[in-house]
C-alpha cells in the first residue's frame, strides 16, 4: 500500500511547475500562500524576494498571505513599515491586480518582538523605532493599517483563522508560550462541525513538525491547547527548515506544519558538513551555505483534502511532491511521524553508480591541515517508486593484520541538497582524514548508502579496495 501511495504521489510531483490540485480536479475552495521568515531589512535584497513571492501568490490568485513571524529582522519599525509597503505595492488596498481582495494574515514572530540586535545597527540604536519598545499595536497600524491585537480572528472564504502574535519577550514569554487569549480564542471560535480552521503562531509546537530535538520550540503550551482540536492546522515558522524535510508535517491529535523560510533555510544539525549545534565530533568537511534556500508554500483547500505545494522562489518550481492532507479529520493520519518512519521506503542509487575516492591535501573546518581521502558520488533524485535522498550514511572499511572493519562512519548532505533536484546534480565530496582513521591499516574502501528524511537506508555502493 505504502508504495502505491508513494508512486501516486511521485506521478503527481511529476509535473513539477504546476498548480496542484488541477482545475481537472475541481477548482479549490481557498487557495494561500504561505510564507515564514522574512527577515526584511530595509536595504537588502529580503525585500525584493518578498515582493517577488507576492506576485507569485497574485498570479495564482490566493484568497490569503500566511506569514508566521520574522518579518523585520532586527525588530526595527522602519524594517515592518518596508513589509506594509511591499504588500500594500502589490496588493494595493488589499486587492489583487484582479481586483479581487486578498487577505493579509500575519503574526508577529520573536525578532519582530524581541528589538533583536537593534543595538548593532548604530544608526537605528533609537527606542522610537524598536517594535516592542514603542508598542506592537502602534508599529503595526504603521504598517499595515489596522488595529492590531494579541490574538486577532480573520474569516477568509469561510475558513477560520487564529492568529496567534509571539508576545513581547519578558521571562514567562521569551520562548513562545503564554500568548494572551489563545486558549480562549480556540474555545470561542474553532468550529464545532469538525470544518479545518488555521491556527498560526512563531515558535514550534512542542514535539511536533521537525521531530523532538527541533531548535526553537514553545514548552508546550499550545501543543496542549491544540491537542483538543483535531480539524486544525496549525501553522509555525521560526527553525527555518528546508520544506524537503518530510519531518516538516505532523500529524497526531492535530495536523501540524512547519513553514521554510524565505530568508534561508536551515537543515537538521548531527552531519559531518552541516551547522548548528557543536555536535559533530569530527568536522573535516566544510559547513553547507544554505543562505540560496529561499521556500514557501501554496496551500489549496479542496472539499475532501487540503494540498500543500512546497516552492523554490529563487529557482520558480516546486521543491518537493506536495502533501495532500484528506479530509474529513481524521482521516488515517497519514503523516504521523511513526507510522512513516515505520512505512518508509528507502532511497536507491541507480544501477550501475559508482564511488569515486580521491587523495589530496586539505584542511578541516578549524583550519588544520589533513592528508584526506575525498568520496564522491553523484546525488540520488527520486524515480516513480523510490525518494530522493536526505542524507548520506558513509562508511570507511579498513583492513590490517587478515580483519577488517568499519573504522569511522558519518552522515552527510549533498551540498546542494536543500535546492530542487534537478539543482542537485554535481557529485559531493565526503571528507575522511587519516588522522581520524587507524595508522596501522593496510588498505582501505568506502561504502555509501542514500538514507531518507525518516532513516531508511537504501543499498550501499562501495569503492575498490586501495592502498592505505
Amino acid at each position: 500500500m505504502r508504495r502505491r501511495q508513494f508512486i501516486a504521489a511521485a506521478a503527481a510531483f511529476a509535473g513539477a511547475g504546476r498548480v496542484f490540485g488541477a482545475a481537472s480536479e475541481g477548482a479549490p475552495s481557498a487557495r494561500f500562500g504561505v510564507l515564514s521568515d522574512i527577515h526584511c531589512t530595509e536595504d537588502g535584497d529580503s525585500l525584493s524576494i518578498f515582493e517577488h513571492a507576492l506576485r507569485y501568490f497574485d498570479e495564482m490568485k490566493c484568497d490569503g498571505v500566511i506569514l508566521c513571524g520574522d518579518m523585520a529582522d532586527y525588530g526595527l519599525t522602519d524594517e515592518l513599515k518596508s513589509v506594509g509597503d511591499t504588500w500594500f505595492k502589490v496588493f494595493p488596498g488589499g486587492m489583487r491586480s484582479d481586483g479581487a481582495p486578498i487577505a493579509q494574515l500575519f503574526i508577529y514572530g520573536d525578532h519582530d518582538m524581541g528589538g533583536y540586535m537593534h543595538k548593532r545597527v548604530e544608526a537605528k540604536n533609537h527606542p522610537e523605532k524598536v517594535i516592542p519598545l514603542i508598542g506592537p499595536a502602534a508599529a503595526w497600524e504603521a504598517a499595515f493599517h489596522e488595529k492590531w491585537a494579541p490574538i486577532q480572528v480573520k474569516t477568509v472564504k469561510g475558513f477560520t483563522f487564529i492568529l496567534a502574535h509571539h508576545p513581547v519577550h519578558d521571562e514567562e514569554s521569551k520562548f513562545g508560550q503564554r500568548i494572551p487569549g489563545a486558549v480562549e480564542a480556540l474555545t470561542k471560535y474553532a468550529p464545532k462541525n469538525g470544518k479545518p480552521f488555521f491556527f498560526m503562531q512563531h515558535r514550534i509546537f512542542k514535539d511536533t513538525v521537525g521531530g523532538h530535538w527541533a531548535w526553537g520550540q514553545e514548552d508546550g503550551e499550545s501543543r496542549a491547547a491544540l491537542n483538543a482540536f483535531p480539524n486544525v492546522i496549525a501553522l509555525c515558522g521560526h527553525g527555518h527548515l528546508e520544506a524537503q524535510d518530510e519531518t516538516c508535517i505532523w500529524q497526531d491529535e492535530f495536523t501540524a506544519v512547519e513553514v521554510p523560510s524565505l530568508r534561508y533555510v536551515s537543515i537538521r544539525s548531527g552531519r559531518e558538513n552541516s551547522r548548528g549545534h557543536d555536535d559533530v565530533p569530527s568536522k573535516m568537511n566544510p559547513a553547507i551555505n544554505t543562505g540560496g534556500g529561499k521556500q514557501g508554500m501554496l496551500m489549496d483547500v479542496f472539499q475532501n483534502r487540503i494540498v500543500i505545494a512546497k516552492r523554490d522562489f529563487i529557482h520558480d518550481c516546486e521543491v518537493s511532491a506536495p502533501w495532500v492532507i484528506p479530509l474529513p479529520f481524521p482521516s488515517g493520519k497519514p503523516y504521523n511521524h511513526e507510522t512513516r518512519a515505520r512505512n518508509e521506503i528507502a532511497p536507491q542509487f541507480p544501477e550501475g553508480a559508482e564511488v569515486t575516492v580521491k587523495r589530496r591535501k586539505g584542511k578541516d573546518r578549524a583550519g588544520a591541515d589533513q592528508d584526506l581521502f575525498v568520496v564522491l558520488v553523484d546525488p540520488v533524485h527520486s524515480t516513480a517508486a523510490t525518494p530522493r535522498a536526505f542524507d548520506y550514511e558513509v562508511s570507511a572499511e579498513i583492513s590490517s593484520f587478515g580483519v577488517t572493519r568499519i573504522a569511522k562512519q558519518k552522515r552527510f548532505y549533498s551540498y546542494n541538497g536543500h535546492f530542487p533536484e534537478q539543482y542537485d546534480t554535481k557529485p559531493t565530496g565526503f571528507n575522511f582524514a587519516k588522522s581520524e582513521l587507524s595508522a596501522q591499516t593496510e588498505k582501505i574502501r568506502f561504502h555509501v548508502r542514500p538514507c531518507a528524511a525518516f532513516g531508511a537506508k537504501g543499498r550501499p555502493v562501495s569503492s575498490s579496495w586501495m592502498p592505505y
